[in-house]
């Protein structure tokens, strides 16, 4: 190539396209993760229902008298309602606690073993 003025000549070998696999390693292929049907926390059917009825946290606080950091607690599961919550909560949303406890996963708990009289 000629260079026209101050402009510097670019050599011929910058212009070439690499082929298939010359100077960059093979790629892996990802292997497919089996999916899994999981089921919903309580949190995340809480908030599900929640917004498919068009109720703000601070209504659903407000119908259901906990408060609005109770609520949101809850839907991002930092917090674990107990029985009577979760009622208030369903109760607030207009649905049937059982439908609730029917569907969702519950997470592992340590469980306790109870020694039998005889292991006293």
């Amino acid at each position: 190539m000629k260079a026209a003025g101050n402009e510097p000549t670019i050599p011929s070998t910058m212009n070439y396209k690499r082929s298939k696999g010359e100077g960059t390693p093979p790629k892996k292929e990802k292997k497919k993760k089996k999916e899994k049907m999981e089921k919903e926390t309580i949190g995340e059917m809480i908030k599900t229902i929640r917004k498919s009825q068009g109720i703000t946290q601070r209504e659903l606080a407000r119908d259901t008298r906990l408060s609005l950091r109770m609520i949101r607690r809850v839907e991002q599961e930092n917090h674990i309602p107990y029985l009577g919550t979760l009622y208030r909560l369903c109760d607030g949303l207009g649905i049937d606690m059982y439908e609730i406890l029917a569907i969702i996963d519950f997470p592992d708990l340590p469980h306790k073993r109870r020694k039998k009289n005889s292991e006293k």
